[in-house]
């Protein structure tokens, strides 16, 4: 089987204890199959689930792909990359993305390693520009990269992100290193001008905003030595959420039903659930540039409120 063929790049590895199901409230669980609320409570729960899960760059919005992504994997003989590749492409095409062919310049990036943190953190010190590059609103910042290199979780995860112009997607933040090109300073002698986007505004609300936040990178790290207990279809489901969405990994997740929980509880969390489905759904259907983060937030949980009604619905339920 391909995680056992995976957990063998661990050599002698031993295999992690699966946790026991989580005790929890029934009264707090979100569990979109089986759950009877209102819709105000089902609204208040969705909020909820957006808050703790969702881990934009401060001052941000929730960060998306704009049109097409383009995954691949390091580490991974060709059969077992295309099978993680083609999962998440079709959880992609589920949201209207288009996925890249063949040859194209991955933007999620998956590297499977024997162990986790020497890898990391090669692969952080190899170019740090990728993780943080300096630019407002790209990135969380070096705290939060200093324990991407250091946690113990079986997957870790890094997302880039860039502020763009909504109508031309051209970056809409100063990079170091930016230039223009360069004119004739004082004396005739050339002055190379340091580039600085210039916002164009063409709504007059000043309650929306022409700024979005696009994904530009995701980096994601698998420790093939802390597999034991999931399938092959929970852990490409487990990818395919973090491929698409920012991601807080220190989200407490075990009152929610949703895929985020596999690693606490294998058995329990079959795959992608209709909460996770939603989620999803929302993120990529939701208005963008409401000019600030609650009401992106609040228009994100009416998204995935409107993707759970529409599930419920073609299930006849």
């Amino acid at each position: 089987m391909l995680i056992a063929a995976l957990a063998a790049l661990a050599l002698s590895a031993q295999p992690m204890p699966v946790a026991a199901p989580p005790q929890v409230d029934p009264d707090t669980p979100f569990q979109l199959n089986d759950l009877e609320v209102t819709g105000r409570r089902l609204e208040s729960l969705v909020r909820d689930f957006v808050v703790d899960v969702g881990a934009p760059v401060r001052n941000r919005d929730l960060a998306r792909w704009s049109r097409s992504v383009c995954p691949g994997t390091v580490n991974l003989r060709t059969a077992e990359a295309q099978y993680f590749i083609d999962r998440i492409a079709t959880t992609a095409m589920s949201v209207g993305l288009n996925p890249a062919g063949p040859g194209c310049d991955p933007n999620v990036i998956i590297i499977f390693a024997v162990d986790a943190d020497p890898v990391t953190r090669a692969f952080v010190a190899q170019a740090p520009r990728r993780f943080v590059s300096g630019g407002a609103g790209t990135d969380r910042g070096r705290a939060q990269l200093a324990k991407f290199q250091t946690t113990d979780a079986p997957v870790r995860w890094w997302h880039s992100s860039m502020p763009v112009f909504s109508d031309t997607g051209e970056r809409a933040t100063r990079l170091p290193g930016d230039i223009i090109g360069n004119g004739a300073g004082v004396g005739g002698q050339d002055t190379t001008f340091a580039y600085a986007p210039s916002v164009r505004t063409t709504v007059s609300s000043r309650l929306r905003s022409e700024i979005v936040d696009n994904l530009s990178k995701v980096y994601i790290v698998v420790d093939a030595g802390k597999l034991e207990g999931t399938t092959p279809d929970q852990l490409a489901d487990y990818l395919s959420f973090l491929a698409l969405a920012q991601v807080d990994p220190e989200a407490e997740t075990r009152g929610y039903a949703t895929i985020l929980n596999l690693f606490d509880d294998p058995q329990g969390t079959p795959g992608l659930t209709d909460l996770d489905r939603a989620y999803l759904d929302g993120l990529y259907k939701s208005e963008r540039g409401l000019g600030n983060a609650s009401s992106q937030t609040q228009e994100v949980a009416n998204a995935i409120v409107r993707a759970h009604h529409a599930i419920r619905a073609a299930k006849g339920e």
